[in-house]
């Protein structure tokens, strides 16, 4: 059998550790790109994750106010006579004396009040809120709220709910947004 000269063999294992440096810069490539787009799926992941979680945490606080507001006189169940004098010592707003009928001097104090001070009083921070009120017919009975705000927002839950206004039926809309 023939075996090469020493020095041809020197310059074959030379190719060859050349070869295998490619190979490692090759492979130490694709590795990277790999572990990156592994990375950006994790975050787009979490990111998603943290959406769909805000988006949750909306959705229950919208339900929890549209149902104080339809189903509770408020607190103190008065709220309304003593508002313009003790703000302070109303704890929650309540438009109902009966499930889902709206007593009119709660709504006429609700429509009053101050959007941040209403916001407040929902505990709803950092969120914003929209609520508007309209017969079947499309006629807005009243809104609160800051709707410029809502409309703006990137992220935004949506509640539509019915109830009784001077013997008529009426629509809640009630919009909660980040």
């Amino acid at each position: 059998m023939y075996e090469l000269p020493l020095k041809a063999r020197m310059i074959n294992a030379k190719r060859k550790a050349q070869l295998s440096s490619l190979d490692l810069i090759l492979a130490v490539s694709i590795f990277s790109i790999v572990l990156a787009a592994f990375f950006l799926f994790i975050y787009a992941e979490e990111k998603s994750f943290e959406s769909e979680k805000t988006r949750v945490d909306m959705l229950n606080k919208a339900q929890l106010i549209t149902d104080i507001l339809l189903e509770s006189p408020g607190s103190p169940k008065n709220w309304e006579t003593i508002f313009a004098t003790n703000p302070s010592s109303v704890k929650a707003i309540g438009l109902s004396n009966f499930s889902r009928v709206i007593d009119g001097n709660k709504l006429d104090v609700f429509l009053g009040i101050n959007y941040f001070y209403a916001r407040d009083l929902f505990n709803i921070a950092p969120y914003h809120y929209y609520l508007e009120m309209t017969y079947t017919d499309g006629t807005v009975l009243g809104t609160s709220g800051n709707l410029s705000e809502v409309s703006a927002a990137k992220n935004v839950v949506a509640l539509q709910r019915f109830a009784t206004y001077s013997n008529e039926t009426i629509r809640i809309m009630f919009k909660l947004s980040d």
